[in-house]
C-alpha cells in the first residue's frame, strides 16, 4: 500500500495480555490536558515502547515488567524480565537488555542477560542509551561516552556536538544549534576514526531539524515536521519522504492518513478517499470500510469524531465515545518511532486487538544541497 511517498506494510500484531506472546495493556486519559473538564476525558490505549536491534529484531516494552523479543519477521522469540522504572533501553539479537533504570536524579545503567540476570550495573547521570554496530554508548551529563558492553566501564567523553545523538552505520548523528546565527545543522562523529563532519543549515533546515527521531545505516538523520518525514544527511540535502499523521489496522490491512491543504487523504486496501476536512487524523476503518477521523482536542474539548462512508459521504459527526481504545488505533508521537539500517521507519500502533508494528519504506527526493565540511 502506497501513501504519500511511503509503502506501508504490517510486520506483526502483538496481542494484548498474552503471557507468552503479548504485552500487557494499559490505559491513559486522552487528551492529556482535559483534566480541566473531567467529562471530556476519554479512555485511550497507553503507548508501547519499541526498539530495534542490529539484526532487524523488534523489542517491545509495555507496562509489564518484561521486554518481549521478536525476530525480523515479527515472530516472538523470548522475553527478558526487567524491574523498576525504565527511562531508556536497547537490546541485542540474543535478548540481552541494557537499560537506564530509576528516578531522573539517580539513574543506573544496567545490563541484563536474556533470562533477566544482571551482568553489571553502574551509576551515572544518564538520559539515553544507544547502540550502533557492536558498540554501546550513553548520553547525559557531562556528555556522550562509549561503554564497554561486557563490564559497563565508561571511556572518555566523546567530541559529539549538539544534542542527544542517534546511532547509524557505526556513527553518532546529532542536531547542532548555533546561538549567534540561530541556525541548526547536522553533525556526524565517527568513533572508529575520530573524524567529525558537520554542516550548518539555512532557513529551510530550521523547522526540519527541531524534531529528529533516528538515523539509518548511512548516518542520515530522520526528522519530523508537522506530520511529514524527511531525512537529512551531513551533506545537507533535505530528502522529503512523505506524510503520515494517522494509522489504522483492520484485518491485517494498513490504512493511513495525511493532511493535504483543507483535506485529509485516507489510503489503504486499494481505497483512496480525499475528505473535505482539515486537522483530523485517521483512527479507525471498520468492516464496512467506514472511515473514522478524530481531531480538535484541546483544553476543555474532547474533540470531534467524524465517520465517513466508503464513498466519502459524511455519516455522523460529534464528540468521540468515552472509550476510544475500543474503537480506534492510536499512533504514538514521532519520538517513539524507530529507524532501521535500511532507513525503514517502524511505528508501534496501539489497536483494539494488539500492538501493530507498521513499517514505512520510502526512496525520498532530494530538495536542496548545501555543502558539508569536515573538522
Amino acid at each position: 500500500m502506497v501513501t504519500e511517498g511511503f509503502t506501508a506494510e504490517l510486520v506483526a500484531v502483538v496481542p494484548w495480555d498474552d503471557e507468552h506472546t503479548g504485552v500487557t495493556s494499559s490505559f491513559t486519559d486522552h487528551p492529556a490536558h482535559s483534566w480541566r473538564v473531567p467529562e471530556h476525558t476519554r479512555r485511550a490505549r497507553s503507548p508501547v515502547r519499541l526498539r530495534l536491534d542490529r539484526d532487524g529484531g523488534f523489542h517491545l516494552l509495555g507496562d509489564d515488567p518484561s521486554v518481549l523479543h521478536l525476530d525480523g519477521t515479527g515472530t516472538p522469540v523470548g522475553r527478558t524480565p526487567v524491574a523498576g522504572r525504565i527511562l531508556d533501553y536497547v537490546c541485542d539479537p540474543a535478548g540481552g537488555v541494557v537499560l537506564i533504570e530509576g528516578a531522573d536524579d539517580e539513574p543506573r545503567l544496567r545490563a541484563l542477560a536474556g533470562d533477566g540476570s544482571e551482568r553489571w550495573s553502574v551509576g551515572g547521570r544518564f538520559t539515553k542509551v544507544l547502540a550502533t554496530g557492536d558498540r554501546l554508548y550513553v548520553h547525559g551529563d557531562p556528555g556522550t561516552l562509549e561503554v564497554d558492553p561486557t563490564t559497563g566501564a565508561a571511556g572518555p567523553i566523546l567530541p559529539v556536538r549538539g544534542g542527544e545523538p542517534f546511532g547509524g552505520g557505526g556513527k553518532l548523528v546529532s542536531v547542532t544549534f548555533d546561538d549567534a546565527s540561530q541556525r541548526r545543522g547536522v553533525a556526524v562523529f565517527d568513533p572508529a576514526t575520530g573524524e567529525s563532519t558537520e554542516f550548518t543549515g539555512g532557513a529551510d533546515h530550521y523547522p526540519w531539524l527541531v524534531d529528529p527521531f533516528g538515523a539509518d545505516g548511512r548516518a542520515r538523520l530522520f526528522v519530523w515536521w508537522d506530520g511529514r518525514i524527511a531525512r537529512v544527511p551531513v551533506t545537507g540535502e533535505i530528502d522529503a519522504l512523505g506524510a503520515v499523521d494517522g494509522i489504522a489496522v483492520r484485518d491485517r490491512t494498513v490504512f493511513t492518513s495525511h493532511g493535504a491543504g483543507e483535506h485529509v487523504v485516507v489510503q489503504g486496501n486499494g481505497m483512496q478517499a480525499r475528505l473535505p476536512v482539515a486537522g483530523l487524523r485517521l483512527v479507525g476503518v471498520d468492516a464496512d470500510s467506514r472511515v473514522y477521523l478524530l481531531g480538535g482536542e484541546g483544553p476543555g474539548s474532547a474533540g470531534e469524531l467524524r465517520v465517513y462512508a466508503a464513498d466519502g459521504h459524511l455519516e455522523s459527526s460529534g464528540p468521540p465515545p468515552e472509550d476510544l481504545a475500543a474503537i480506534g488505533s492510536r499512533m504514538p508521537v514521532h519520538t517513539a518511532w524507530q529507524v532501521d539500517h535500511e532507513g525503514r521507519v517502524t511505528i508501534p500502533v496501539g489497536t483494539p486487538g494488539g500492538v501493530a508494528l507498521v513499517r514505512l519504506r520510502s526512496a525520498g527526493t532530494p530538495i536542496g544541497s548545501p555543502p558539508g565540511r569536515t573538522t
